[in-house]
């Protein structure tokens, strides 16, 4: 399977810790764009941009909605999440939350061999939803 492409907007701390050594280190991603109002790149990323907009340029997906499960008056960030696209007529799918790495799917059904960690087990439901959902928008 072809690597998926990856594209950050902003340079901050969390993305320089975190989200490339995580993306670098897996094979089945290639950062290929980052934009960065401050002008930052990253070494053997083809693309560095400092207007976000620029990144329309490249080769776009032919589809592609990120969808996310809150809880607005506890947590400001999502407890689940999926991304999905449709590239050269394939669907590849991510989830963001249910690990320590993003998880990529097959499709929903790949959920049934899911083995949530203690008190985590609704996640699976909700990361079901999400998927059927963000699939139904491709």
């Amino acid at each position: 399977m072809q690597a998926h492409r990856i594209g950050i907007i902003g340079l901050g701390k969390i993305a320089q810790d975190q989200h490339i050594p995580v993306i670098g280190a897996n094979p089945a991603f290639e950062l290929v764009a980052v934009a960065s109002q401050r002008g930052l790149a990253v070494d053997g990323v083809p693309h560095a941009v400092r207007d976000y907009r620029r990144l329309l340029e490249l080769p776009a997906v032919e589809a592609s909605v990120y969808l996310k499960a809150m809880d607005r008056q506890r947590w400001a960030f999502p407890q689940v999440g999926v991304a999905a696209a449709r590239v050269a007529g394939q669907v590849r799918l991510g989830l963001a939350g249910v690990a320590p790495i993003p998880w990529l799917l097959t499709g929903p059904d790949a959920l049934d061999a899911a083995t949530p960690l203690p008190r985590t087990a609704w996640k699976v439901d909700v990361a079901r939803a999400l998927v059927r959902r963000a699939l139904d928008r491709l």
